[in-house]
Parts: structure tokens; sequence; C-alpha cells
């Protein structure tokens, strides 16, 4: 086997939490008198937050998704080769900052994003378990 590391993304990618953060910032704007319709929210989930201070990604990078650095610090740290790592999300922001590395990546549907959304990823997948299922694909795209 080639394929030597995949960097994933948690927040819908392995934890079916998007719809959960949605309702929250709703909520959170509601108690200030802005009323937000649900797929304006919906659809900036993925994005970082770097007007905000206690973030978990602010020590390993300056800027967050769609910039390539958290993927870049998650590369130094695990050590493996560029040319044979995958990352793995559910956003379009997660594409375009792995995008932004040279990274290949490997999205699935289980964030919510419609699939038109994901489809610059260089493998679609409706989840996790349909990634592993299919390693040996993944795995095959560095031969080619």
């Amino acid at each position: 086997m080639k394929l030597q590391g995949l960097i994933f993304d948690i927040d819908g990618t392995l934890i079916d939490s998007n719809d959960l953060h949605v309702q929250c910032w709703i909520e959170a704007f509601d108690s200030f008198g802005k009323r937000l319709e649900y797929g304006v929210v919906r659809h900036q989930i993925g994005k970082g937050g770097d007007l905000l201070e206690a973030t978990t990604s602010k020590h390993d990078a300056e800027f967050s998704k769609p910039s390539p650095e958290i993927f870049r610090a998650a590369l130094d740290r695990i050590g493996t080769d560029d040319a044979l790592t995958f990352t793995v999300g559910d956003t379009p922001y997660d594409i375009l900052a792995s995008h932004r590395c040279a990274l290949p990546v490997v999205a699935v549907l289980s964030g919510g994003f419609e699939r038109e959304l994901l489809t610059k990823a260089e493998f679609l997948f409706e989840d996790v378990e349909e990634l592993g299922r299919r390693i040996e694909e993944i795995d095959a795209y560095f031969t080619e």
C-alpha cells in the first residue's frame, strides 16, 4: 500500500454535528435580534472562526479553512509524505484548503452538503464507512 496517511476533519465527517452547529448559530444570532435562515447559516458551516479566540486550531494555524494551514500543520505532526497523504472532509472548504496545499481529498456526504458542491474532490463517498470499504481505490490513486 502506497497511501501513508489520512487527515480527517471531525465535524460532519466523523461526527454528525453540523446541524447542531447551525442551530446554535441561529439561536445565538436570534438572541441579538438577528434572524437568519437555516440554509444561509448551513452553507457557512465548515469555515473557520478567525474572529473567535477560543478555537482548537488557533495554536496550529493563523487562519482557518479554507486556508490550508491546518492541513499543513497536521502533515507536519503526522510526518507522512505529502505526495502519499489524503485529507477527508465534508465541506467545500475542506476541499479548497486541501487543494491549496496540494493534497488530494476524499469528500463525504455525511456532513449534509449537496453533492454538486463536493465534486472537486478526488473521491466522493456517502460516508467514512464507504471510504473504509474502498480504501484500495484510494491507494490506487497513487499509481495512476
